[in-house]
Formats: structure tokens, sequence, C-alpha cells
């Protein structure tokens, strides 16, 4: 946008003020209904719903950037939305025998949406390597000369979580005599689709080149610029840049897991003051899979990287590039499938002895209407491994993420030497003949 205060110097304060948009919505409905079949058969549904959208003007850091007019730079849109549903259904075979079958569903969503479905990298000429589609405005950042008052534009990256949850519990419970028997088991079927979006999702690029600034001629073979020189403003306006970045970034990570559980428990009250708890409970967790193979691994024995799949089926599934696996190949790196390394594709073995004893008591020691209950129990538990932690471990693990950079400064420079472009004319004008400059 034009400046709003255009007789204020850039240089020295903000020239622009103005509202940003900020805005929420969100609802939550619920849905019950309950039936009595018959007197032994009882069954109730409930559904529950809610939803949140989220449209702001979103910049880094600095705060103070607005945003751009067509609505897709600086600016963060996302939302959340959630579907949860129970069906209980119990039925009584005797007065001492009853059972209760419970059905719970979970769909959840949230996630950050990329404003436009166009490559502006493309658009705006600039170097896009790994072809990442409609994610937003690119990053550009070091366009000024203060931290403070720096025009930042910043593409927010794309990304989003789906949650499915589906568990089915089946209890019994039977009196007889003295005991009261429980048993039952739970089958739970659970899968992550998650995409954290690349930290710069079309590209990243600096415009502290130097370029427009003088050598001080006191710096010798440093080569630094002279004080008070330079503007990277103007450096961004003749589109000489110091820096092109591109990130590769996996495609969705899609993960799946369960759990298979059976459980006995005994309450015995053996007089009236007395009452035993004694249980064993089994639970089987499904080692995560992911639905194309993208996990990687470690074979201590050869010191190679396992995959999960053949590594021209990472690269048809978008987790794999065959460049950055060359480059670490040459580096010295070694790959193997998870055949070779004798193991499953998961690379987790299945374990089957989870058993978690179950023990207590409760013993009255005085009578009355205030009575003084002495209270104890032991157990061994077991839980399954977070499908989100386990993804967040994964979203970083070579060589299914790494950047690309072109530097024209420094020891990357065409002479080795530092401040290239502040001695030199520059061979690259961004958006002019930089389409190709990264080189994957």
């Amino acid at each position: 946008p034009l400046p709003t205060l255009p007789n204020v110097n850039p240089l020295a304060g903000y020239n622009w003020f103005g509202t940003g948009i900020n805005n929420v919505r969100e609802y939550t409905y619920a849905m019950r209904f309950d039936h009595h079949f018959t007197d032994r058969d009882q069954m109730f549904v409930r559904y529950t719903r809610g939803q949140q959208g989220t449209d702001a003007r979103n910049s880094n850091a600095t705060g103070s950037s607005p945003m751009t007019l067509d609505g897709l730079g600086n600016r963060r849109m996302g939302g959340e939305r959630t579907n949860t549903g129970v069906v209980s259904y119990t039925h009584t075979f005797s007065p001492t025998f009853f059972s209760e079958t419970l059905v719970n569903l979970m769909y959840a969503f949230t996630g950050v949406l990329a404003p436009t479905k166009t490559n502006l990298d493309q658009q705006l000429g600039l170097s896009d390597p790994v072809g990442n589609p409609g994610l937003g405005w690119p990053y550009i950042i070091n366009t000024g000369t203060s931290s403070v008052n720096w025009m930042t534009y910043w593409g927010w990256p794309a990304s989003k979580s789906i949650s499915r949850v589906g568990t089915l519990d089946q209890n019994f419970t039977k009196i007889k005599g003295r005991h009261e028997l429980l048993f039952g088991g739970r089958f739970q079927a659970e899968s992550l689709d998650y995409n954290n979006g690349a930290q710069y999702p079309a590209g990243y690029y600096q415009f502290n080149s130097n370029a427009t600034a003088v050598v001080d001629p006191t710096s010798g073979s440093a080569y630094n610029p002279l004080q008070y020189t330079g503007n990277n403003t103007a450096n961004l306006f003749l589109g000489v840049a110091s820096q092109y970045t591109s990130q590769f970034w996996r495609n969705d990570f899609r993960t799946r897991a369960g759990e298979r559980t059976l459980y006995f428990q005994d309450n015995i009250r053996l007089n009236s003051r007395l009452t035993v708890n004694a249980g064993l409970r089994w639970e089987y967790f499904v080692p995560i899979q992911t639905a194309d193979g993208g996990v990687v691994g470690w074979d201590r024995k050869t010191m190679a990287a396992v995959l999960g799949a053949t590594p021209d089926a990472l690269v048809r599934a978008g987790d794999l590039s065959t460049s950055v696996m060359n480059g670490l190949i040459s580096q010295g790196m070694v790959f193997e499938t998870y055949q070779q390394a004798g193991m499953p594709s998961s690379l987790v073995h299945n374990y089957y002895k989870n058993f978690g004893p179950r023990a207590g008591f409760a013993y009255r020691l005085t009578g009355g209407n205030r009575p003084l209950v002495v209270r104890g129990g032991a157990a061994l538990y077991a839980f399954p491994e977070s499908e989100r932690a386990f993804v967040t471990n994964y979203l970083y693990t070579m060589p299914t993420q790494a950047n690309f950079s072109f530097f024209e400064n420094g020891a990357n420079s065409p002479d080795g030497l530092n401040n290239y472009l502040l001695r030199h004319a520059p061979d690259i004008i961004a958006g002019v003949n930089s389409a190709n400059t990264i080189d994957a």
C-alpha cells in the first residue's frame, strides 16, 4: 500500500498507519438422542461439531509490515474443525449379567491455508527448483536500512493436521456371589495426516547485498562497505539479492497406528470390611506405520540409513529428492532397505508381551456414618507412542528435508572474497534472469 503519512521519511519513522484484518469465527453445537428399546436394551447417540476460522494480517517478528494489496502477502488464514461421535448400547442379560458396547469416532482438522494456488515464484521470475505449488508469497527480507522499519514480505507456511480415531470398547459385568467379574476388550485404529509446511514455502530472498554501497578503501582485503553508504531498499528495487534459498519438504506424512486390548478383573468382597481387587490387562500396540514407507532408521551394524521403501518409491511419493540422496552418498553416507536391515517396513518389531497386572484393596477400619477406610493398590501400565511426537521427530530427518541456496557474497562468491556484489556489477537480477539461480 502507498504511504498514509507521505511527509514522514521512511528512513526515520513509520510512514504507513492503518487497521489490519483480524477476524475469528467459531461455533460449536452438539446433539444427543436417547432411546429405550426395552427394559433390557438402551442406547444413546451423541454428535458434536466445532469449527473455527481465522483471517489475520500476520507479519514476521518485526510486526510492522502491512498486508499486500492483493491479500496474498503478510496474511494468515487458518482454521480448525472437529467432529466427534459416540454410540453407547447397554444390554442386560440378567440381573447379575450385563454388557456395554461403546463406539467413539473422532475427526479433527487444524491447518493454515495457502492464500493462492498460483506459484508466485514463477510469476515473479524467482528461483523455484523444488516446485512448491500454491504456497503464496515468497519470504523477502532485509529490504530496508533499519531492523525496525524495514518492509518484510511474508508468505505464511501452509500446514495441516488431520487426526482420525475410532475406538470400539466391549465391557461385560458378571455378579457371582461375592465376586464382581469385569472383562472385555478394546479395538482402536487411528491415523494422522500431517504436513507442517516448509518454513519458507515459496523461497527465501535477502537483499542486504551491499550492491548500492561504496567500498571502504581503508578496509583492505576485507572489502567492507563505507559507513553511511548503500540502501537495502535500493538493492531490492534494483533486484540485487545476496541470497536465494529454496526448501525441499516431504509431502503429507501419513501415519497409521492402533491398539488391541483384553482385560479381566475380579472384585472380591471377602467380608463386610475388606474388598480385594485382582486383574490382568493385555495390550498390543500396532507399531506406527506410514502409508508410503517414508520412515528413516539406522542400522548400527552397517552404519547405514535404513529406508522404509525403495528410493524410487519415496521419490514418487514426494518424500525424497534424488539430488539430496545423491549428495549425501557422495559424502560417504550409506543407504539400505528395511529388508537388507532385517526389519519390518515400519522399522519397529511387534511386541506382544504387554501384560499389566492390577491389584488393590479397600479395608474399613471403623463403622458408623463416617467410617475410616484405608485403600491401596499397585499396577503396571503400558502406553502407546504418540503419533504426533513420532511425526515431529521424523519431519527433519535426512534425506527427506533439505535447503538449496545460492550466495554471491563471502566464500561462495565467484572469487571467494567478501562482498563480491559490493565490488562487481551483478550478473543476476531478481525477476529478470533469476529463475534458474538455485541448482537443486
